[in-house]
């Protein structure tokens, strides 16, 4: 077997590793051992030790890679439970209306460093879109999700269908399919 300079390798007939400092022939090596002696070994007693680095065990990329791995993993089951919630969304969407969802986690990413006022703002712009969108397409209903929460976007919603589109009707949405008050529900035709 072949060493290279600063090879880690450890001892075939005892225990600890060591480091080859110099290659004196194709039979012998110097080594550092651990307690930082020079030691002249036959490459006979000697193998090379794996290199944690090989493994990718204690490097920055491979905690960054496990990291993004378990934060896929946590996302991923988030959306199945997401999903899961609102699986009849599908089959309800297909009766020419659409469905919004205005949780600020789906309308931008980094949401954790937005203000309360700064949220309502992103929501609402997508509110007046998504309305916009369903009027032009002439979509009969549109269902809003909102929330429970403590109501604000809720009123923010219905204080713009008040003031702005007076000639449409809104309600609470399907108790059984939204949640108590989680969702709006605006008939456009």
């Amino acid at each position: 077997m072949k060493f290279k300079l600063g090879d880690k390798v450890s001892f075939l007939n005892e225990t600890g590793t060591a480091v080859v400092k110099k290659i004196i022939s194709d039979f012998l090596v110097l080594v550092e051992d651990e307690d930082g002696f020079d030691r002249q070994c036959s490459i006979k007693e000697l193998v090379v030790s794996s290199k944690e680095q090989s493994y990718g065990l204690n490097s920055n990329a491979f905690n960054k890679q496990r990291d993004n791995k378990i934060t896929a993993e946590q996302k991923e089951q988030e959306d199945k439970k997401l999903q899961k919630k609102f699986n009849h969304i599908s089959a309800y969407g297909n009766k020419n209306s659409t469905i919004v969802d205005l949780h600020i986690d789906k309308l931008y990413d980094a949401y954790e460093q937005l203000t309360s006022f700064q949220i309502l703002s992103i929501q609402m712009n997508r509110f007046k879109r998504e309305l916009d969108s369903a009027i032009k397409k002439k979509t009969k209903k549109l269902i809003v999700i909102h929330g429970k929460g403590k109501g604000v976007l809720k009123e923010e919603i219905s204080n713009e269908l008040k003031e702005n589109f007076p000639e449409l009707s809104f309600n609470d949405a399907s108790f059984q399919e939204f949640g108590f008050e989680g969702a709006t529900e605006i008939l456009i035709q």
